[in-house]
């Protein structure tokens, strides 16, 4: 056997090695999880600091409440899937003289999802969608409600971990828009995803 043979019929191994590892991420079909990681909000870190700059210095925020996100969706080929899920943000909180403000919100969401793949095993995730929103606050100050839709956003990547089971790290942003005021909440979030 030539040397020019036993090369290319290596390079066919390989190449057959990695189409075989390719459908933990390629696979069509029906998928959920689940997701934890932080929520963020700009506006409430702002009262935050407003707080302790002209009420009480001594005060105490819960700036990155620990957020849920429960999502499924259906992957029609290795660039798209539809999703939708129900994303809690955890309750943010303003604790001053032995009293708290909270403030949450919750949201059910559908979007589009568009996947590139830069390996057999790691796929970039972008997804853009609307969400239908929930808002409120509770406390000594403060108790209200709120609802709406919005668009909302994200970038992430998917890393197979087996032929149907992946780790999802994501960053979205969830906007809403109430009373002609808007706000922003961002979620980094890591979580599990399992084809069926």
């Amino acid at each position: 056997m030539s040397i020019k043979t036993k090369a290319i019929g290596a390079g066919l191994l390989i190449a057959a090695g990695l189409f075989a590892a390719a459908p933990a991420l390629a696979q069509v079909g029906g998928y959920a999880g689940a997701s934890l990681g932080f929520s963020t909000s700009s506006d409430f870190n702002d009262l935050c600091d407003q707080v302790k700059a002209y009420y009480d210095p001594n005060a105490s925020c819960t700036k990155n409440p620990m957020g849920l996100k429960i999502f499924g969706g259906y992957q029609m080929n290795q660039n798209f899937a539809a999703e939708g899920g129900y994303y809690s943000t955890g309750d943010f909180k303003v604790s001053s003289g032995g009293q708290t403000q909270k403030a949450s919100a919750t949201t059910l969401f559908v979007a589009g999802v568009g996947l590139m793949p830069v390996s057999p095993t790691v796929s970039l995730m972008g997804k853009i969608g609307l969400q239908f929103w929930n808002a409120k606050t509770s406390g000594p100050v403060a108790n209200d409600s709120d609802s709406g839709n919005d668009l909302f956003y994200g970038v992430g990547g998917k890393f197979a971990i087996g032929e149907r089971s992946a780790i999802r790290v994501e960053y979205e942003i969830y906007k809403a828009t109430s009373g002609g005021s808007s706000f922003d909440i961002t979620f980094l979030s890591a979580g599990y995803e399992m084809k069926f």
